[in-house]
């Protein structure tokens, strides 16, 4: 299942690699084949699809990123707390600085653990990723994932991943240094087994590093405007109902996405009318905005067009799960009545937790089942509706949960499109993100669509982090808006699919 990329995300791509190109022969690389890996790393969008890797590459440097391939013999959730698996690199390419790996020709000054393990003896492996500094004498610092923009794609169980690390670095010393001044770099992979033993090695090096920049680079996003005949939605999962307490940030972000529809996620015990008033407040709109929720569990849909509520009662799940209780599922649904255009809008807030073959991935199965029979029921009342699901589907175990929302729901029977939205300012899709967490940022949230009814204009994922100095004044943003919330607005233009005479 890979979802379509535009035109305009493929132009970009090579607009950039030739830009960087042309830049690293004007100064002069020593190295032809340095010139060539951050020609093919300015390319990379980190996605977790891979087909963007040149040939059979496994690590791609440019002057600001360091980009490795992972393949796994068997495939796992890398930071699930099931399998150890670690990274290490050794940022100078000295096996005299850093800890001397007691195999091969390796000095390492960066050990990323992912699933490390616990404290507790016996305990295993714990959910999480962490990221230690190391010195000469093997002794390391344990520091944020953030230190070292430690990102991979997908987050979910997978054959193959992505990594991306920046070289520019906020590491202490002396790993700091090495890695600033580094010419060459060398790193292995391992996966472990239940007593620390390698299942799997791979080792990979670089030599001849591209310059790095002189320094990191400015926020470069830009704000795109909205395209003509459109229907515009933002998916949101707001945090512990943020909005309550800091309204402010929130309203700001929704002032400037303008959206004529927004599905919510994490607006726990609230009403329509809260709702309503809170919109009317802080998001100003030419017709009156109409919400709907289910009961307390944090999902809603906003409207500020005709819309009427679907059955509660179509979201049940069939069958407990691992002898928990079955509940009902977070999910609310309306029938917008939209200009040229009927939509079946759907919030969803699936399962958190739980990697790959345990009861909480299997539950969130479980979830997406009943949200898709209850669609199907919906979509064949509506006689002619679109479906747009969209949320946070917390996809940390396995892809399963998104193929059993998307099957059978179009108009003509195949499955939902999957929306490829990315960061502005940003070559990467992840929607959730927090500095002190144990979990590196990643894509949870996903909007998925009804591609033979409506079309895609445009697609994006908002951090005001992000966004250029420019776009924020124009916007009336604030840098810091985006941390009202650990999880980014998704924002989707849809429109009418032109029929085929």
């Amino acid at each position: 299942m890979k979802p379509r990329e535009s035109m305009s995300l493929r132009t970009a791509r090579a607009v950039r690699a030739a830009c960087v190109a042309a830049l690293l022969a004007g100064l002069g690389v020593p190295s032809a084949a340095a010139e060539e890996s951050a020609a093919e790393a300015a390319a990379i969008i980190l996605d977790g699809r891979l087909d963007d890797w040149p040939g059979d590459r496994s690590i791609l440097l440019d002057e600001e990123h360091l980009y490795l391939r992972l393949r796994l013999d068997e495939e796992f959730t890398l930071q699930g707390g099931l399998r150890t698996s670690r990274l290490l690199l050794d940022l100078d390419g000295k096996p005299a600085t850093g800890r001397r790996e007691p195999q091969g020709d390796l000095g390492t000054d960066l050990e990323v653990v992912f699933s490390p393990p616990s404290p507790e003896q016996g305990k295993g492996p714990r959910a999480g990723v962490e990221v230690r500094a190391l010195d000469d004498h093997g002794i390391y610092e344990v520091v944020s994932h953030a230190a070292v923009g430690l990102l991979f794609a997908p987050v979910f169980a997978a054959p193959q991943y992505e990594v991306r690390l920046d070289r520019h670095s906020s590491l202490p010393e002396p790993s700091g240094s090495r890695w600033r001044r580094s010419t060459a770099v060398r790193g292995r992979f391992e996966v472990q087994g239940a007593e620390a033993e390698v299942l799997q090695r791979a080792d990979f090096s670089a030599a001849d590093l591209p310059p790095l920049g002189q320094k990191a680079p400015a926020p470069r996003g830009l704000l795109p405007e909205r395209q003509e005949g459109v229907l515009r939605l933002v998916s949101w999962n707001v945090e512990n109902a943020g909005p309550r307490e800091k309204p402010e940030p929130f309203g700001r972000i929704l002032r400037a996405l303008d959206p004529d529809a927004v599905l919510l996620q994490e607006w726990w015990e609230t009403s329509a009318e809260e709702l309503e008033a809170w919109f009317r407040e802080r998001v100003p709109s030419r017709t009156p905005w109409r919400a709907f929720t289910f009961g307390d569990l944090g999902v809603a849909v906003l409207s500020r067009y005709p819309a009427a509520p679907l059955a509660a009662e179509r979201f049940m799940p069939e069958r407990e799960v691992a002898g928990k209780k079955m509940r009902a599922v977070r999910c609310a649904g309306a029938l917008v009545e939209a200009p040229n255009v009927k939509l079946v809008l759907c919030s969803v807030h699936l399962k958190a937790r739980g990697a790959a073959h345990t009861w909480e991935d299997e539950l969130r199965q479980v979830e997406a089942q009943a949200i898709n029979r209850g669609l199907r029921s919906a979509l064949e009342a509506a006689a002619g509706a679109a479906c747009v699901i969209g949320g946070d589907m917390n996809l940390v175990g396995s892809a399963l949960p998104l193929w059993a929302l998307q099957g059978g729901l179009d108009a003509d029977g195949s499955e939902l499109d999957l929306v490829d939205a990315f960061l502005l300012g940003e070559q990467a899709n992840y929607t959730w993100t927090a500095d002190g967490a144990p979990f590196t940022p990643g894509r949870l949230d996903y909007v998925l669509v009804s591609g033979a009814l409506v079309e895609v204009a445009q697609s994006f994922v908002l951090d005001t982090a992000l966004l250029s100095d420019q776009t924020l004044e124009f916007a009336h943003l604030q840098r810091e808006d985006s941390l009202a919330s650990d999880h980014r607005p998704l924002l989707v233009e849809v429109r009418p699919r032109a029929r085929q005479e």
